[in-house]
């Protein structure tokens, strides 16, 4: 058996069909029911957490208000009175993955919108962000609604098109978002950078 493993090279292995009704499963094999029970649940869990995880993915849509000078975030194309579309500046999923930021992994799960109580002035924030000082006072920002977010540590898989959605804020107290590959000509010395939000796919 170990001459004829080591005479297998590139020049002489090749891909074989199989009749998969005159195959069985290794722990069909195992006469000991207790040891093919173990196998059988291992071969099980392999197949389970090795699952290539689908994701239905969505634009995330940029506007921008000539206007306040700020701009709007959203995975739905809209008409909105004051408000143009300016660009899609990468993709989200479609659902969130729970309370899943470590320190160690830095995972964003999502990110969420929020609107000024008086100004309704969109204000974008990651959902581990418990301490932003704009969000502690809840006299100043309700919250609107949840945009999804690419896990952190996707990126070594399958999802390493992917690019940090950070935030800029001015004296005007307006928001501005942009991520790592794109240059915008309104970023200026006007805004000064805070924080990553999030992570986006792009293409």
């Amino acid at each position: 058996m170990g001459n004829w493993i080591a005479s297998i090279n590139d020049k002489n292995a090749v891909l074989v069909d199989l009749d998969w009704n005159k195959t069985y499963p290794i722990y069909m094999l195992i006469a000991d029911n207790t040891k093919a029970e173990l196998v059988k649940q291992a071969v099980n869990n392999f197949i389970k957490n090795n699952q290539a995880d689908n994701l239905s993915l969505f634009p995330l849509y940029r506007y921008w208000n000539s206007k306040t000078q700020e701009a709007y975030l959203t995975n739905t194309y809209e008409s909105k009175q004051g408000w143009y579309f300016d660009k899609v500046i990468g993709y989200t999923t479609n659902r969130t993955y729970g309370n899943e930021y470590s320190a160690g992994q830095g995972v964003f799960g999502s990110f969420i919108r929020y609107i000024h109580i008086k100004t309704n002035r969109y204000y974008y924030a990651s959902d581990i962000r418990s301490k932003d000082p704009r969000l502690t006072n809840p006299t100043q920002y309700k919250r609107d609604s949840r945009l999804y977010s690419i896990r952190y540590y996707d990126k070594p898989l399958d999802m390493r098109n992917y690019v940090a959605l950070h935030r800029f804020w001015n004296k005007s107290k307006n928001t501005f978002y942009v991520t790592d590959n794109i240059n915008d000509a309104r970023m200026n010395s006007s805004w000064q950078y805070e924080e990553v939000i999030g992570y986006v796919l792009y293409q």
